[in-house]
Order: C-alpha cells, then structure tokens, then sequence
C-alpha cells in the first residue's frame, strides 16, 4: 500500500498536514499486517486441509516462519526497528499485529476472498499478478452467492 502514497509525502519528513501524516502512518498500519495475513492465511488454509484445529493460541507470530513468513516476519522486525524507537514496545505492537491479522482472516468475507485469490494465482500464466489483478479478483462476488 505504501507505493500508492504520493513519492512526496514517503521521502518527506516534514508532513504538509495530518491528514497526509494519518494516510501514511495507515499505509504503514496496513503494510505491517499485510506481512502477517500472508504467512497467517496458510497456516489457517493448512489447518482446514488436514482438518486441524486454527486458533490464535496455536499459531503463534514465530511459528509462522514454517509457512512462508521468515522474509515477511524479517521486513516487520525492519518496519519495527524504523519506527518504533523503544525497543520493549516492539513485543507489545507486535501482538497487537498479529491480533489484526487474526481478526482480518477470521472474517468469512475476508476468508473467501483469500481463498479467490489463492485459486487464482496457480491458474495465472504471470510471474507477477498487478495489483488491479488482484483487486478484480478480491472484488468478485462469492461464487454461492452468484
């Protein structure tokens, strides 16, 4: 989300307004779950395909390194050292995060359209799927729905 922000408002340290400083510190927001949802939806799709159980209290922020997340987990500890200063507060937004995340992919709404996208992706002849792509996908009505 963060290359959707104007180049001016990322390079500039000094914010024109707090409306603009609100959109970027959101995009930031945004992009910190986003490497979590990611590594979160396939320990939630591994669950349900083995027929496991998928809770909070199983998966935990670590143990998402064992379904793709050791580079996203990698670039949040980045974003964590860059903008948060108190290094004990790390933990606490980390949770935090993690919770976001949780709550985003425990939504059905926000479920199926992962599941969309993750059927989507192998049928692409792509390398790399736009963002208008995904947001086409992301955007079609659930098939039981039609």
């Amino acid at each position: 989300m963060i290359h959707s922000l104007p180049i001016a408002l990322i390079e500039s340290a000094n914010y024109v307004s707090a409306v603009e400083n609100d959109a970027y510190q959101t995009a930031l927001e945004a992009n910190r779950v986003n490497l979590l949802i990611g590594p979160l939806a396939e320990a939630k799709h591994v669950a349900l395909r083995d027929n496991g159980q998928f809770n909070a209290r199983l998966v935990n922020i670590d143990a998402l390194r064992y379904y793709g997340g050791t580079s996203d987990l990698e670039k949040l500890y980045e974003y964590l050292d860059m903008f948060i200063a108190a290094g004990n507060r790390h933990e606490e937004k980390l949770v935090e995060l993690f919770d976001k995340a949780y709550q985003f992919i425990s939504s059905p709404v926000h479920w199926m359209a992962i599941e969309r996208l993750a059927d989507y992706i192998p049928s692409n002849r792509e390398n790399v799927i736009s963002c208008e792509e995904a947001i086409a996908v992301l955007d079609q009505k659930p098939r039981r729905y039609i």
